[in-house]
């Protein structure tokens, strides 16, 4: 791909090693990743956006819908930002 269209440097190429499949799943991110991800859905109870909101606030909401979003933004408190702040503590702490 670098050849072909030439905007992606070696720099790059050697970051998305890490989201590789197939044996980069033994590179130590994909491990940092997996614990960073339990550790979320054990302090969450989740972790897509569904599944907190359910967590959250008791129910799922549409996001592509005004009402239900305006809705949600109200129910949800300071939960997502709650959220947000922690996992990057835990980021800083794992780097």
């Amino acid at each position: 791909m670098q050849e072909t269209i030439g905007i992606v440097d070696d720099q790059t190429v050697k970051a998305s090693h890490g989201l590789s499949g197939g044996s980069g799943r033994h590179i130590n991110n994909f491990k940092k990743a997996k614990e960073l991800t339990e550790r979320f859905r054990q302090e969450f109870g989740g972790v897509t956006c569904r599944q907190l909101q359910q967590q959250f606030t008791g129910r799922t909401y549409d996001m592509w819908n005004v009402e239900d979003y305006k809705a949600f933004d109200e129910a949800r408190g300071q939960q997502c930002v709650h959220a947000t702040g922690t996992v990057t503590k835990w980021v800083i702490e794992m780097l």
